[in-house]
């Protein structure tokens, strides 16, 4: 267990370390402070004022996804997934098998994608459409990933919030 801090008076510049081998970068690290803790890659947060508890990951978390599949402008809009895939079913051109090269930055983008999905369940229907094509993923189903990508290039931040 994880201590997370109780009072404002401990919100100090100081925070708790986890007492990771100097220099092992495999050795899960882990901070705490003022109701916050950051833990592989989650940010978990208690509202001090209130029973809430958020839930989210960093929000440049996604940052190499957007470098490796080039996206650099967003969409507002949720994406079709499903009207996508559909699509590549009668288009010769996007039913063409991924390179190695490609299917690799596909598997990377579908795996840091479902460990997002964690504390974004709106993904999670994506997800699962996206994911069943995961064997032999094809170009269209690289570019449901990438409309998946481009919306969440304006929506990374979203968090799960709850009531404790």
């Amino acid at each position: 267990m994880l201590p997370i801090r109780e009072s404002r008076e401990d919100c100090g510049e100081s925070n708790w370390q986890s007492r990771a081998p100097e220099g092992d970068q495999n050795y899960p690290s882990c901070t705490t402070w003022c109701g916050q803790l950051i833990f592989i890659g989650r940010h978990v947060h208690r509202g001090l004022d209130d029973d809430s508890l958020t839930i989210g990951v960093d929000p440049k978390f996604l940052n190499t996804m957007f470098t490796e599949f080039n996206i650099t402008k967003g969409s507002s809009s949720v994406p079709d997934v499903a009207g996508i895939l559909d699509k590549a079913m009668g288009d010769k051109n996007l039913l063409q098998e991924l390179t190695p090269s490609a299917y690799s930055r596909f598997r990377r983008a579908l795996g840091k994608l479902l460990w997002m999905a964690q504390s974004r369940h709106d993904l999670k229907l994506y997800l699962s459409l996206i994911g069943s094509q995961q064997a032999k993923p094809n170009q269209g189903t690289e570019s449901a990933i990438r409309a998946l990508l481009r919306f969440l290039f304006e929506d990374v931040g979203t968090c799960l919030r709850s009531r404790i």
